[in-house]
């Protein structure tokens, strides 16, 4: 593919093309329900320590909840220990009437030890809202070709109560995820999981607090 670009063989090495075809029987965003069926294609470019990447929602019931989010990094290493990830995306959202985009930018940190603890803070500002998260997680290896990857991870949002009218001030979320990963060949794999959301708000539909849901996931890099 970069060679089709017109790059040098050494650079089109550096690039990198990685894609993932997922189902979930929910959708759910920082611990809120926002449908329930949906495929989520991904499509993302790496060269060297940049990316450049298109997630999308595709509900498979209701089809008001379509969402489109372009997004783009630059991830590098500080220390053996420490790596920073800085970037920002754009959520769109075409059943929305009006202005429907949002920018958001975000910083993040990784540390290469322990349950591999990252923390992000998150800043929309269409919304004018913060985020701030933090996660963990483990690998636990089972066979040569399949792998247990367990993750749990805290966020608090901050908003603008004049952004979104009948919404909280701020809520807290919670999510804890279990996903089998079976290697398929070296640059492909099959993800089957189930996770565990919630918030402190009721904010899901009907005033639900948490959800447990299903996954299912091909992923191909190139």
């Amino acid at each position: 593919m970069g060679l089709a670009f017109g790059l040098p063989e050494s650079k089109a090495q550096d690039l990198t093309v990685d894609t993932s075809f997922a189902y979930e029987s929910e959708y759910v965003f920082r611990g809120v329900q926002l449908a329930t069926e949906s495929f989520q294609p991904t499509i993302e470019f790496g060269y060297d320590n940049a990316y450049l990447g298109l997630w999308t929602n595709q509900p498979i019931e209701d089809g008001s909840a379509d969402e489109i989010d372009y997004y783009a990094g630059y991830k590098f290493a500080t220390s053996d220990l420490l790596s920073v990830d800085i970037g920002a995306t754009v959520y769109h959202y075409p059943d929305t009437p009006g202005d429907n985009d949002t920018l958001e930018s975000f910083v993040g940190v990784a540390f290469d030890t322990i349950a591999s603890p990252e923390v992000y803070a998150f800043y929309d500002y269409d919304l004018e809202s913060f985020t701030f998260e933090a996660s963990i997680g483990h690998t636990f290896v089972m066979s040569e070709n399949s792998q247990l990857e367990l993750g749990l991870s805290i966020g608090y949002v901050s908003l603008d109560d004049a952004t979104i009218v009948a919404s909280p001030t701020e809520y807290y979320y919670y999510g804890a995820s279990a996903d089998w990963v079976y290697t398929l060949s070296d640059t492909a794999n099959l993800v089957i999981g189930i996770r565990g959301s919630g918030n402190d708000e009721n904010l899901g539909p009907g005033g639900r607090e948490a959800n447990l849901r299903g996954g299912l996931s091909f992923n191909a890099g190139f």
